[in-house]
């Protein structure tokens, strides 16, 4: 089962999302994300801690990963 983080989910009129494999792996582009189209560089613990919360198991991400 693959992981995939809405941006919106944090409250951001942003239609971002992200799907990976692994939660570390999906981690790493969320926060490349936030630092490309946010401009959020340092992020405090607290936000990186919500971003873990977030993150969901989704059993099409495989497939949609597969697929590019």
């Amino acid at each position: 089962m693959g992981k995939i983080f809405y941006c919106k989910d944090l409250g951001s009129d942003c239609d971002w999302k992200g799907a990976a494999y692994t939660e570390d792996e999906l981690f790493r582009k969320v926060v490349e994300h936030a630092a490309e189209r946010h401009d959020i560089k340092d992020m405090l613990e607290e936000q990186k801690k919500r971003i873990r919360e977030l993150i969901k198991d989704d059993s099409s991400v495989k497939e949609n990963i597969a697929a590019r």
